[in-house]
């Protein structure tokens, strides 16, 4: 794999087809609105309007693209390191996230979710009593008035 950064793309449909696509061909997003880029992008999938939006991924997390490795033979197996089933094909820092008729927005499951990353790391960092300590005597004080 590259250290080249993909444009991953999470679409509000099922697709019954496991294999290659001539993707950039058919699917070509673009700015909603040129003059404001906070009405996101849109694209039409299958004659349906997609609206998307980039999501950013939290820092220190990337969204991987995974395939699964064909299986050795049995004699290519022995005296060699077992490998893992799955190889990573791309990544990405960002996500663009469609839904159909509207934008996405933050309290979408995606968002929440990258949300919760964040959150997590901080409930599961380490903290000193001193810091413990700190924070609750800066409670104490009374407002500045």
């Amino acid at each position: 794999m590259g250290s080249d950064l993909r444009t991953i793309h999470l679409l509000p449909c099922t697709i019954q087809h496991n294999g290659a696509a001539r993707v950039s061909e058919y699917f070509l997003p673009k700015v909603a609105d040129p003059t404001d880029s906070s009405k996101g992008l849109e694209a039409t999938l299958r004659g349906r309007q997609l609206y998307g939006a980039e999501l950013k991924l939290p820092s220190g997390y990337h969204c991987h693209v995974v395939q699964q490795q064909q299986q050795q033979q049995p004699e290519q197996q022995s005296g060699s390191q077992p490998s893992l089933p799955w190889t990573s094909t791309a990544q990405a820092a960002t996500i663009t996230h469609w839904k159909h008729d509207m934008l996405p927005s933050k309290t979408d499951d995606l968002p929440r979710c990258c949300e919760w990353l964040t959150l997590s790391e901080q409930i599961a960092a380490d903290i000193s009593w001193q810091e413990v300590e700190a924070e609750l005597a800066a409670q104490d004080k009374p407002p500045a008035p």
